[in-house]
């Protein structure tokens, strides 16, 4: 399908064409199509034969077949990301790759065109499953111990921080239109806030995290995970941090065409993804970063919670009614 076919197809709402435009600007579908086209040009020395997909979330994202028939992945990231952010996140994920991680490789340095940055990457095969299937859970588990032993010991300066470690509470929105000062979601920012204080009176080293461990973010071949895309998400926590975030958004499948179940887990879901993660890390986590876990987890719960709130008589998402079940015990609690 021609580029400008899908682009046209994917944001026909109004709002999500104004989330894309505050990254790619008032551009036209056909000069946005023209645009890309002149980026493959550039970069990859190749034109577009024909268009995948397009998606906008934290950045834009175009899947794009060339005329040599390579299939690749174009993204435009938002303008709150610096220059030594991305290029940190560029070289660690250099690292993962050289390692044999099955992390997507970026095909050409990132670049700079019309004031944003991009990158092109290849578009990696698989398919998404489910993640409350047993198995499923227990190779997203090892897969995460696996680049937390790839990552520890490499530095992790330029990286954002994590929300968790930040001076304010919530990190800017992704998408336009999220308002997190409506009224009515005091106490969802209280939650936050205390878990937010226990995780920086804490002194765990920090690493290059994944801090969005998602299904939608898994791409299997059968039962062998092939590819873990989406890696703007990496900034500086602890180790124990990025366990208590993935405890929480394994389950997140945001995708209509993945499969569909609940994106929360249960309680038994979240302890066993941490258990399971243990065993491939060959230890269990010490009191203090079993503390930092349940308290990433619940800053989890809070931010997206926060983000599906717009009033006080606003209804329970998935988040929110979790937030209010575990309000006097943790999603991820370590005394069961």
């Amino acid at each position: 399908m021609q580029l400008v076919s899908v682009i046209a197809a994917e944001f026909d709402e109004a709002w999500y064409r104004a989330d894309l435009a505050s990254i790619v600007g008032e551009r036209t579908d056909e000069d946005l199509a023209g645009w890309i086209d002149t980026l493959c040009r550039i970069q990859l020395k190749q034109e577009i034969a024909d268009a995948r997909f397009a998606s906008k979330s934290v950045g834009a994202v175009f899947g794009l077949t060339l005329a040599d028939g390579t299939n690749v992945v174009l993204k435009l990231f938002p303008t709150s990301f610096r220059e030594n952010e991305l290029r940190a996140i560029e070289r660690c994920l250099a690292h993962a790759v050289a390692a044999g991680f099955p992390a997507t490789r970026q095909l050409v340095p990132m670049f700079r065109a019309d004031g944003l940055w991009g990158a092109f990457y290849e578009l990696a095969p698989g398919r998404v499953l489910d993640p409350h299937t047993p198995e499923v859970r227990t190779r997203l588990a090892r897969a995460l111990a696996d680049f937390a032993r790839i990552m520890t010991g490499i530095d992790p300066s330029g990286l954002p921080l994590s929300p968790t470690r930040r001076d304010a509470l919530w990190p800017p929105p992704h998408r336009i239109g999220i308002n997190l000062l409506i009224p009515g979601g005091e106490w969802i920012d209280a939650r936050a806030e205390a878990a937010q204080r226990l995780i920086r009176a804490t002194d765990l080293p920090l690493f290059p995290a994944h801090t969005d461990w998602a299904a939608s973010h898994a791409l299997f071949e059968g039962d062998r995970l092939s590819a873990i895309i989406d890696w703007d998400s990496l900034m500086q926590a602890s180790e124990a941090e990025m366990v208590g975030r993935a405890a929480v958004e394994f389950t997140l499948q945001w995708s209509p065409q993945g499969p569909q179940g609940p994106m929360t887990p249960t309680r038994d879901e979240a302890i066993a993804f941490v258990r399971e993660y243990e065993a491939a890390r060959g230890r269990r986590f010490d009191a203090v970063e079993q503390q930092v876990i349940s308290a990433s987890a619940d800053y989890l719960l809070a931010q997206i919670g926060r983000h599906g709130h717009s009033g006080p008589d606003c209804a329970d998402d998935e988040f929110r009614r979790v937030l209010r079940e575990t309000a006097g015990e943790p999603l991820v609690s370590f005394g069961v």
